[in-house]
């Protein structure tokens, strides 16, 4: 019986298991996102065929209907490092808007971030003064101490006077 001798280089083999390890995990690995779980209502109600409109810095990314089906819920995840500003609409109604920063978020988080917004839309008036929904009603931005979004808190006391005065004005 002859006896073979099979020598093997095994560096280039684990290299290769190496790379191919680090390719299949950074493959599995997702960059973060902000999932915002958006509650368009009138009344309390949900609110079909309502828009939601993304912009970037300046720039519309997209604009999705609310369908009937879903009481006026939709989900929208947004990129990390970025500075949106969301629109809520529907013709016949005033639009509204938040500003979200989705800077300082870890983009390699093992699960997106959730955010829950619910907005409330009313049916335009003639002689309503919405000069205030001309402007953000909130910003949302990444607080590192919480390791999640938050609502940013000095901004809404700069601007809860002006939507308590037009919730008065809707009232009569």
């Amino acid at each position: 019986m002859r006896k073979i001798n099979l020598k093997v280089n095994a560096k280039p083999l684990l290299v290769i298991v190496f790379v191919l390890c680090a390719a299949l995990t950074k493959a599995k690995t997702k960059p973060a996102k902000l999932e915002l779980d958006v509650n368009m209502q009138e009344n309390s109600v949900g609110l079909p065929n309502a828009w939601l409109t993304v912009i970037a810095y300046g720039t519309s990314i997209d604009t999705v209907m609310v369908e009937p089906d879903t009481k006026g819920r939709v989900k929208w995840a947004l990129d990390a490092d970025k500075l949106y500003t969301v629109i809520f609409s529907k013709p016949g109604y005033v639009s509204k808007r938040i500003k979200v920063s989705t800077k300082g978020m870890h983009k390699d988080a093992a699960k997106n971030y959730y955010y829950p917004v619910a907005i409330n839309l009313f049916k335009e008036k003639k002689a309503l003064d919405i000069t205030v929904l001309k402007k953000s009603i909130d910003k949302i931005y990444f607080d590192k101490e919480k390791n999640n979004f938050n609502d940013d808190a000095v901004y809404a006391k700069t601007i809860v006077h002006e939507l308590e005065k037009l919730q008065k004005e809707l009232e009569k």
